[in-house]
């Protein structure tokens, strides 16, 4: 299977955009790594089954989608420090 990198750098910008909208409202919140996986995967999986992208299809976008969100989450913590 081979992965579009546009598609895994929108999909890390997301995940950075969901970090800094959520930072917004629960700054103390902590999130394990597979947790975040896990919420990206569950976000993602409708909208990618409507266009016809199966499961293994969608994992590696969602753990980039988690890699962007846990990378802005730190950046945003060091910062409030």
């Amino acid at each position: 299977m081979k992965l579009d990198p546009v598609a895994l750098s929108r999909h890390r910008e997301f995940g950075d955009d969901m970090a800094e909208r959520h930072y917004r409202l629960y700054p103390d919140d902590r999130y394990p790594t597979e947790v975040v996986v896990d919420i990206m995967r569950d976000s993602m999986r409708e909208p990618a089954a409507d266009a016809g992208i199966g499961s293994r299809a969608l994992e590696p976008y969602a753990r980039a989608a988690a890699a962007g969100f846990l990378r802005a989450w730190r950046r945003l913590q060091r910062q409030a420090r």
